[in-house]
């Protein structure tokens, strides 16, 4: 099963009344541990489309409206109250969709004013 590889560059540790926060990958019954701080492994399948394309399936991926494929990181303050969330698009990763075993995007952990990012990932180089 291929793998995609979120590394999240430079992640707040803490953010204004929210206190101490960590970031998790969300799944549809549960959030999930980095398997090391700032980076996520997500397992999934390639599956073809009604147009042959290949898309990824699997428990962590989202559909978005434009069709694109995409998993959700959430921010959880230590009271565990979620307050952001930051969507990480598989196409956005090297390589996708050839036929590797490991496909690696690094987004970065801050938005412009410095706390967490969310919204759509900005992918660092």
């Amino acid at each position: 099963m291929p793998i995609f590889r979120i590394t999240v560059v430079d992640p707040p540790s803490e953010f204004g009344e929210y206190g101490r926060v960590k970031l998790l990958l969300q799944m549809p019954d549960r959030l999930v541990e980095p398997i090391r701080p700032g980076v996520f492994e997500i397992l999934f399948k390639l599956k073809p489309d009604r147009s042959g394309a290949p898309q990824p399936t699997g428990p962590a991926v989202q559909r978005g409206s434009d069709g694109r494929r995409f998993v959700y990181l959430c921010w959880l303050s230590a009271q565990g109250v979620m307050f952001r969330r930051l969507k990480v698009f598989f196409d956005t990763a090297t390589g996708f969709p050839e036929d590797l075993a490991i496909y690696e995007v690094h987004v970065n952990g801050r938005d412009k004013r410095g706390g967490p990012a969310c919204a759509t990932a900005q992918i660092v180089s």
